[in-house]
């Protein structure tokens, strides 16, 4: 079962990174957002220069990285609080890059970016990872 943690700590390291990279990428393969990173286009919404997009998403596109920092940390420390905040870590980051997918991309994939793309592999890293840790767990973990 070493494996499983290997892998699970494998997966936890490539969520990060991937929602740490998606910050400096495009969000969109067409549109007013193709040739801006998700954080310029933060600065462009927040400057009210582009009023198409949702002013909250300003928030996301700052707590993405966040979290993936978040993740990468919690990834390498041992123990039962990291092993219950790497779950809501990931929990925040999927529900984080969902919303940036609706507003910015409509869910429309012709429309996905690379940052799209990217926080598509976290999500998908972060089932998995979340999966691995479960199967590991000992019925004494998990149970009072």
């Amino acid at each position: 079962m070493r494996w499983c943690r290997r892998l699970a700590v494998a997966c936890w390291l490539g969520a990060a990174a991937a929602w740490l990279a998606q910050a400096f990428v495009p969000w969109t393969a067409r549109g007013p957002l193709s040739r801006s990173s998700l954080l310029d286009a933060a600065s462009l919404i927040q400057d009210r220069i582009l009023v198409s997009v949702p002013s909250w998403t300003v928030w996301l596109a700052l707590l993405l990285p966040v979290t993936g920092a978040a993740i990468a940390v919690l990834a390498l420390v041992p123990g039962v609080v990291a092993a219950t905040l790497r779950p809501v870590s990931a929990l925040v980051g999927t529900a984080a890059v969902l919303a940036l997918l609706d507003a910015l991309t409509h869910f429309r994939t012709d429309r996905f970016g690379v940052g799209s793309w990217l926080g598509i592999i976290g999500v998908v890293a972060v089932v998995a990872a979340v999966s691995l840790e479960w199967k590991t767990r000992s019925r004494h973990e998990v149970l009072p």
